[in-house]
C-alpha cells in the first residue's frame, strides 16, 4: 500500500456508498489501497453528516477557509 494516495471526491463517495451497502471495510481498503481503516470510517462519518465538502480535502484537516467560517459562526452565537 502507498502513502499519500489522492482519491477524487467522486471516488470517495462511491467507496463510502459501497461500504454502506454492505461491502467490508477490509475488502474496500485492499481494492483501493487505502492505508488505514480510519480513513474509510472518517469518510463515512463526513458523508453521513452531510459534510461532503470535507471530502475535497487531501488530508483530514479542514481547509483554512472552513476554519475561519466556523470561528465566525461561533462568535455570532
Amino acid at each position: 500500500m502507498t502513502k499519500h494516495t489522492y482519491y477524487p471526491v467522486e471516488l470517495k463517495i462511491q467507496i463510502v456508498e459501497r461500504y454502506l451497502k454492505g461491502a467490508s471495510a477490509a475488502s474496500l481498503r485492499k481494492e483501493f489501497q487505502i492505508a488505514s481503516s480510519g480513513t474509510l470510517y472518517t469518510w463515512k462519518k463526513w458523508y453521513l453528516e452531510g459534510d461532503v465538502s470535507r471530502l475535497n480535502s487531501v488530508s483530514g484537516r479542514p481547509l483554512r477557509h472552513e476554519c475561519q467560517e466556523l470561528s465566525i459562526r461561533r462568535l455570532k452565537t
